[in-house]
């Protein structure tokens, strides 16, 4: 159950239809202090008390995760529709080499631009510019890139 994620199938069904081991299902003719019961019941609450502990354990740790990824986060750099801003050039640095004419890419420049912002989503971080007509990439960058 903690490898795969799910309940295991068992035949006949002794859990009740939500998949969680907290009721066993008996026959009437039995008698529910049998030795069998009482072990089938402490194995299926110690699923569940595991189940859940492993739960938790992956709930602390998408947090402490979190936690260290935005500890040295900056804040993001917010643009206006109209303002001017330098274009990154670290993931084009392909274009620059294949000219063939010799230059060498660790002498590229770093920014390129100035660019008019054209649209401003500052929620996701995305900004469309106004690139040249003979670019030909995408318009929209992430505001880590201006």
């Amino acid at each position: 159950m903690l490898k795969s994620g799910h309940s295991p199938r068992v035949i006949p069904a002794l859990v009740t239809a939500n998949d969680i081991p907290t009721i066993i299902i008996t026959p009437p003719d039995t008698d529910p202090s049998s030795p069998d019961i009482v072990a089938a019941e402490s194995l299926l609450q110690q699923l569940e008390v595991d189940f859940l502990d492993a739960q938790d354990s992956l709930m602390a740790a998408k947090i402490s995760q979190a936690h260290h990824a935005n500890a040295d986060r900056g804040p993001d750099h917010h643009f206006a529709v109209g303002d001017k801003v330098l274009l990154a050039t670290a993931n084009r640095r392909c274009d620059y080499i294949q000219a063939k004419d010799g230059r060498v890419a660790k002498f590229m420049p770093r920014f390129d631009g100035p660019y008019t912002v054209l649209k401003a989503f500052p929620e996701s971080s995305l900004y469309t510019l106004a690139l040249p007509e003979n670019s030909h990439i995408h318009p929209s960058f992430h505001s880590s890139q201006l």
